[in-house]
């Protein structure tokens, strides 16, 4: 029988009883776990031992006593935690062995908090600063400013100043003003903490966040447990795919970690490869049709972005590419036309003015853009986060490829990773699309 105690969850195994194990980890727990999956002599058994032992609450076991345990009991144990887990994270992977599913599920989670954790301190912070600005001003309002506390200070130090100071009760006039402000502070502290109290009884996350925070590593374990992450990201945009790093998460480097530790000479067609993985995933097909039919204006360009699709899926890059670019062009101007970033006339594209007119050239007339790079260089896109990445790759070599493979001077252009660059291209744009066409 399994059930979940508190912040605690409850497994019972038949030859070792019931223990209680910590709903979640600390990120103390993250930093030495993470260490463990980086160390190339621990295998996954290693791993699953070590995050039961940091995760054990009842009994109190050593590492020694958990690799005695059988595996079946290992097993058992992450197997159960995992399923009491909310976060879909956890959902372990029935492709692999359950030690190594486990290992897999908690690189995602990993990414996942440091994703998400920098946005859920803020938040909570804001609301105890919030609850803490107000709590304190009444605090000090209430018990500075009544009438008792000024009479009583009125009387003491109404006296004759000169006989004060001369009198043997001065020292005792003195102590009856330093008992006075111990008192009243006394309770200003009080409230304090009877409101620092309420806020932790009220707040489930800043419990949660303090209980992080009681074995806190210094901020250069913490900086080294994000390093992999870092290095993987940087490694992606080097090799020709920044633009995706507009729209990933941290989850989504995972499959990346350890990609700048491969030899220069293949390291490229390792990234490209990678990501070919990926856009060829039905999911990612699946995706990518939601997106277009949530679209009123993409919704007639599916058809013709499927094929492509299904070219780039077969690796028929020489069909792909053309049908990818020609889309590429005109999803990007239509998103110029959906954010009003240029002017349609009569079928035609124009420049547009910081009035919204098409803007004039020496001669007085509207400047048109009929290519790709007239309508990156004449689109203010500073307000325009993912359409800037992809205006900034499209001037660093895909209007020239543009160019030369449309027109057919460029016979060798049916490479993998022009085919990849172009599907999540589309990608983007019609995740920009779908996202701006629902807020509007």
């Amino acid at each position: 029988m399994n059930l979940s105690l508190g912040s605690f969850i409850t497994v019972e195994i038949e030859e070792l009883g019931v223990m209680e194990l910590r709903s979640d980890f600390t990120i103390l727990d993250i930093e030495i776990l993470q260490r463990l999956v980086e160390n190339e002599e621990a295998d996954s058994r290693d791993f699953v031992i070590e995050a039961i032992k940091r995760l054990l609450h009842e009994p109190d076991v050593n590492v020694d006593e958990l690799k005695g345990w059988s595996r079946s009991s290992l097993e058992h144990i992450v197997i159960e935690w995992s399923k009491q887990q909310q976060d879909p994270v956890w959902e372990l992977s029935q492709e692999l062995d359950v030690f190594d599913a486990f290992e897999q599920a908690f690189r995602n989670y990993v990414a996942n908090f440091w994703a998400n954790f920098g946005q859920r301190m803020k938040e909570a912070l804001a609301g105890v600063q919030r609850h803490m600005a107000t709590t304190l001003a009444q605090s000090v309002e209430r018990y500075i400013q009544p009438t008792q506390f000024q009479e009583t200070m009125k009387t003491i130090l109404a006296q004759n100043m000169e006989r004060l100071i001369q009198s043997v009760q001065f020292q005792e006039t003195m102590k009856a003003i330093n008992k006075a402000l111990q008192e009243q502070f006394k309770v200003i502290n009080e409230s304090i903490q009877e409101h620092l109290r309420k806020i932790a009884e009220t707040s489930t996350f800043v419990i949660e966040t303090g209980r992080f925070f009681e074995n806190l590593p210094d901020f250069g374990s913490l900086a080294k447990t994000v390093e992999p992450y870092v290095r993987a990201a940087e490694t992606v945009e080097e090799e020709g795919f920044r633009f995706v790093l507009g729209i990933w998460a941290l989850a989504d480097v995972v499959p990346f970690l350890g990609i700048d530790q491969i030899d220069e000479k293949v390291r490229p067609a390792a990234v490209t490869n990678r990501l070919l993985s990926l856009t060829r995933n039905e999911q990612f097909a699946d995706d990518l049709q939601s997106n277009f039919e949530r679209s009123s204006v993409l919704r007639r360009r599916w058809p013709i972005v499927e094929r492509a699709l299904m070219a780039h899926i077969d690796r028929n890059y020489a069909l792909s590419i053309p049908t990818l670019l020609a889309q590429v062009e005109g999803i990007f101007t239509d998103a110029l036309i959906l954010k009003q970033l240029v002017v349609r006339i009569s079928g035609k594209i124009y420049a547009r003015d910081s009035t919204g007119q098409p803007k004039l050239n020496k001669k007085g007339k509207p400047i048109e853009l009929s290519g790709l790079g007239q309508k990156v260089d004449n689109s203010d896109l500073r307000d325009e986060h993912l359409l800037a990445l992809l205006a900034e790759f499209f001037a660093n070599g895909l209007v020239s490829d543009r160019n030369s493979i449309l027109h057919g001077s460029n016979l060798s252009y049916n490479r993998a990773k022009l085919s990849v660059q172009l599907v999540l291209n589309i990608y983007i744009l019609a995740a920009e699309f779908a996202d701006f066409e629902s807020e509007n």
